[in-house]
């Protein structure tokens, strides 16, 4: 059995590994820092800073999740006042789109900057050049595991 490989010996098992770690890091850290929107709200919010204007829909692809989970995100944001959504007319068709107000600014900017200390411990361990290159072969590999495996996000 010495040359037998597990999964828990796996490239694939240290990849989800790792995001489970990261995920429940970013979980405590999050709960420290704000009691207004829970984590997936701040991804969205996050998203919608980073790339103002996003339909639901493209907005589901980015964050990895379901329309309709997308939608209730969206609702609570809106409910809270955190966003905004308008009609917006994009190649003759209506689409509802997604903008962040002011108090979404605002929200965003204070846990940013609570989770500046964690963010600068965690670059004394890895450095920001090394996490760019973390960053681009995870994406290499993502690309070509949909590319061989066929697999779309939609």
């Amino acid at each position: 059995m010495k040359d037998a490989k597990f999964y828990i010996d796996s490239f694939p098992y240290e990849i989800e590994l790792t995001a489970r770690v990261c995920h429940e890091n970013a979980r405590r850290l999050f709960e420290s820092c704000t009691s207004e929107i829970s984590l997936d709200e701040f991804t969205v919010l996050d998203t919608l800073i980073a790339k103002s204007g996003l339909s639901q829909a493209d907005l589901a692809r980015l964050i990895l999740k379901g329309k309709a989970h997308t939608g209730r995100f969206l609702m609570a944001l809106e409910d809270k006042g955190i966003i905004e959504r308008h009609v917006e007319e994009r190649e003759g068709k209506l689409i509802k789109v997604a903008t962040v107000t002011k108090k979404g600014q605002d929200i965003y900017a204070d846990v940013v900057a609570q989770f500046r200390p964690a963010v600068e411990k965690f670059d004394k361990v890895i450095t920001e050049e090394d996490c760019a290159k973390i960053i681009e072969n995870l994406r290499k590999l993502r690309s070509a595991i949909e590319e061989v495996s066929k697999i779309v996000f939609e």
